[in-house]
């Protein structure tokens, strides 16, 4: 299979806005309010990476997989709120990044009126993107498909792979070279080395291989 090369043409009002009229009905007012947050909060702090662009590649690559609206998961709109949120919170200097990006999630989903199930949910996929978590843990569906899909740029055209990773390295610019780059290999050996790198079915047979060789390939280089 051609390795992927995400788009770059989406635009992410139209997506939450189709979003929350789905899930919350058609209320302008309160859908520009909440994506003006929602902009506001990933571009602040400064980003490279992880901006509105990579949300835009995840929620993409689900639509990609569940083209059909009538037959997708009755979870598939937990995944896309996770997905929306999981980034929201970005902050270098921090380790809570995740538990914070879930706790806006919360409130921006009270401010929509969404079902505290659904943000409760949604919120503990946003918490499992630590990735930090044990290679035999196992996760509910959907929170399989938030991780995996988080990770998917791993599996991307190696091109794409290596933009990504002088984006996150802009991302690190106050950390000395030789930190840096001893952290990466650390990292991307932990996700070289699991059993797989995805969890779901799907992403592993669309992604396993190439992310396999980029990893290898920047492991060696490091």
């Amino acid at each position: 299979m051609t390795a992927v090369v995400p788009k770059f043409d989406i635009d992410p009002r139209y997506l939450w806005s189709k979003f929350v009229t789905r899930v919350a009905g058609d209320h302008p007012d309160v859908i520009r309010d909440s994506f003006t947050i929602i902009t506001k909060l990933y571009n602040y702090p400064p980003r490279s990476y992880h901006t509105l662009a990579h949300i835009a590649w995840c929620l993409d690559l689900l639509r990609e997989f569940f083209p059909e609206e009538k037959k997708r998961p009755a979870w598939y709109d937990r995944v896309e709120l996770a997905l929306w949120f999981h980034d929201i919170v970005y902050d270098a200097h921090r380790k809570d990044n995740e538990d914070r990006s879930a706790r806006i999630l919360i409130g921006c989903g009270a401010m929509l009126g969404l079902d505290p199930t659904l943000t409760d949910s949604a919120a503990f996929d946003v918490r499992a993107t630590t990735h930090s978590w044990p290679i035999d843990h196992t996760w509910p569906v959907p929170t399989q498909w938030v991780l995996d899909l988080d990770l998917a740029s791993l599996g991307f055209a190696p091109e794409v792979f290596d933009k990504n990773s002088d984006q996150i390295r802009e991302e690190f610019s106050f950390v000395p070279d030789d930190k840096f780059y001893a952290g990466r290999k650390i990292a991307l050996q932990g996700f070289y080395e699991r059993p797989r790198i995805y969890l779901t079915n799907e992403c592993f047979a669309r992604f396993e291989a190439q992310a396999r060789a980029n990893l290898k390939r920047a492991i060696e280089a490091l």
